[in-house]
């Protein structure tokens, strides 16, 4: 129970810090404008951050009851999308700083 509180308290603060981007700016690109579009992939990867600590909480909380057999299965699917995520959060972190950087060229299309 103790591990599921750090991700839970994280959570809860990314979303007030950063709830007037989610609504001010969304997760399309309505306007074409170049700032508007890396606000957009920021909240791409807030919300990956997201999810990964929501997986987080979660396998915190059933690891606590490792001791019964029926959660392995769900700590398991849990510990993969731990790592998806994770992956997720990099990926979409790449994204925003390509954008953010505003670098043209062969390397950041690729990164994109």
């Amino acid at each position: 129970m103790l591990y599921a509180i750090t991700p839970a308290s994280v959570l809860i603060l990314n979303v007030i810090l950063n709830w007037e981007l989610f609504t001010n700016y969304g997760f399309t690109g309505k306007k074409q404008e170049k700032q508007n579009q890396v606000h957009v992939l920021y909240n791409w990867f807030l919300l990956a951050a997201c999810c990964y600590f929501i997986v987080d909480m979660f396998w915190g909380l059933l690891y606590e009851h490792k001791e019964v057999s029926v959660f392995f299965p769900f700590i398991y699917y849990l510990t993969v999308f731990y790592y998806m995520f994770m992956l997720l959060t990099m990926l979409t972190w790449t994204r925003y700083m390509v954008a953010y950087l505003d670098n043209t060229g062969r390397p950041s299309e690729l990164l994109i």
